[in-house]
């Protein structure tokens, strides 16, 4: 006789597998992730010594001290000398696509399985934010239009109104710092809270170019920091979203230059935005809307958030009423407080086009055929209607979760891939957004997880944007130099604008044939 018969062994239940985590995945995570960390900094690192020439192509002059203040200018010792224009643009450039490389490496090791120290790399982003601001402003001179607002703001004037020729003609300092700037005949097309935000610092810095240019920054370094607080708290106890946080936000290397050296609104916008989105989690729904209101009273594109909330909240139309009323309140109270004139000339800000978009090239038979004016008036009105069909393509290539119904959806995560599709598809698509617009697409894509190709259209398209207006402190060049901004910026630019349209478009195409030819053998075995 035989003996007894064992049991069969069930196969081991392998543990299930994460969809945003590459199942054949190599072993290098980690070594991937150090060498995105490397390429982070040294992208920050040519940046900052880059800075500290001083005043040069990229980075204007802020006279009127005091000199133990930040920002810091080796120059002025007598320890460093300007390289001059050329070498600086394109170090300003390597710096980019080094940073660009880090992240597209940092995001292939993310999904590999690299898990990094969160709160340890947190904390050295924190340094590299203050460590940003502690070198003049760089790649845009839009710091010095703020602070020639602020200073008709703090001195009685209208900026909405007046224009900063004014404080030139006058030989006022902060004015005299502006001239040659193409904005100075332009009102100011900022938000009340951005102007309350200038003046402040002018009522600091006075007649000191230096001192109120450092407390604009010093503001878009605090704004930044606490954005990146906010998408920690929105990416929960989520190691793969936190780990794009720290990555795609804290330690960016172009955003730090762009959103915090730089100095731009925007950086000032997006902490509001966020904060809405923040307080939509708590379903602290009035509070939500006057944060997308201050967002809005900053720049008035941040509209575009306010759009996204329409959508995900339509299904709840107290809630959405909720927050769109307290979202007026505070911008009808903040826009009242400066005059009707802020409201037409933030509006008005929207007729222009931009060199590096797009659209730009159909400007040109356009303009043949009916004029610049119309010309420039069609390709806007284009652009809008583009972004709606490309925020619906950048949507279906976005993973988000299903459909829900009731109080206890989780309506923030529903909102996330609707914010980052119409972020990123209006700046890829609008005739005039520039590289630091760019903050409004990257805060909710750090939330999205598993998109690999869109991640690498905005990594791509941020960079290659802030290097089209590079180096962004002068209006005159050698030969050489002119040669290298006019490629990238007429040429490049609007080439790889239209690549990444195109790259979204054939996804999309891919997805469905996908789906469709999955479809397909489930129909014929049912028959």
């Amino acid at each position: 006789m035989s003996g007894p018969i064992d049991p069969p062994i069930d196969p081991p239940i392998d543990p299930p597998i994460d969809p945003r985590v590459d199942p054949e995945a190599d072993t290098g995570a980690d070594s991937r992730g150090r060498w995105a960390l490397g390429l982070i900094g040294l992208s920050v690192l040519l940046v900052l010594v880059i800075g500290s020439f001083g005043p040069t192509a990229a980075q204007a002059k802020l006279p009127g001290g005091p000199a133990w203040l930040p920002p810091y200018g080796f120059a002025s010792f007598g320890w460093i000398r300007d390289p001059g224009p050329f070498v600086v643009t394109c170090l300003l450039m390597l710096a980019m696509a080094i940073g660009a490389t880090g992240l597209l490496t940092g995001l292939g090791a993310i999904d590999r399985g690299w898990r990094p120290d969160t709160r340890r790399l947190g904390r050295a982003g924190i340094v590299l934010t203050v460590l940003m601001i502690m070198v003049g402003p760089m790649g845009s001179t839009d710091v010095l239009m703020y602070a020639g607002y602020g200073r008709l703001a703090a001195t009685g004037r209208n900026p909405y109104v007046h224009t900063v020729r004014e404080l030139i003609n006058s030989g006022d300092p902060i004015g005299v710092a502006t001239t040659g700037i193409r904005w100075v005949d332009t009102t100011s097309v900022y938000g009340p809270i951005a102007t309350g935000i200038q003046a402040l610092a002018s009522l600091i810095g006075r007649s000191s170019v230096h001192t109120t240019v450092f407390v604009i920054t010093a503001a878009g370094a605090i704004a930044y920091v606490i954005t990146g607080i906010l998408l920690r708290r929105l990416a929960g106890a989520d190691e793969i979203r936190r780990s794009r946080v720290l990555l795609l936000w804290t330690l960016n290397p172009i955003l730090l230059f762009i959103a915090v050296n730089s100095g731009h609104a925007d950086t000032i916008g997006i902490v509001f935005a966020v904060a809405s989105l923040w307080a939509l989690s708590r379903k602290r729904w009035i509070l939500s809307g006057l944060l997308i209101g201050a967002a809005c009273a900053v720049k008035i594109t941040f509209g575009i958030y306010v759009l996204g909330l329409v959508i995900v909240l339509r299904g709840l139309p107290r809630r959405l009423a909720t927050v769109l009323v307290g979202g007026l309140v505070l911008g009808a109270v903040s826009y009242a407080l400066v005059g009707p004139q802020a409201l037409r000339s933030t509006l008005l800000a929207g007729g222009n086009y931009a060199a590096a978009s797009p659209l730009r090239w159909p400007l040109y038979p356009l303009s043949a055929l009916i004029g610049q004016q119309h010309g420039v008036t069609v390709i806007v009105a284009v652009g809008w209607l583009l972004m709606f069909v490309f925020g619906r393509l950048l949507y279906r290539l976005l993973p988000h979760p299903a459909p829900a119904s009731g109080e206890d959806q989780d309506l923030a995560a529903r909102a996330v891939p609707v914010l980052a599709a119409l972020g990123l598809g209006w700046i890829l698509t609008s005739a005039y957004a520039l590289g630091w617009y760019d903050v409004i697409a990257w805060a909710p894509l750090t939330l999205v997880a598993g998109a690999r190709l869109v991640d690498r259209v905005v990594t791509v398209r941020t960079a290659v944007l802030v290097a089209a207006y590079l180096p962004g402190a002068a209006s005159a060049f050698t030969p050489a130099t002119q040669w290298l901004t006019d490629g990238v910026r007429n040429v490049v630019a609007p080439a790889v604008g239209f690549a990444l349209m195109a790259v979204i478009c054939w996804a999309v195409w891919r997805q469905r044939r996908g789906s469709e030819g999955a479809a397909r053998p489930t129909r014929r075995s049912a028959v």
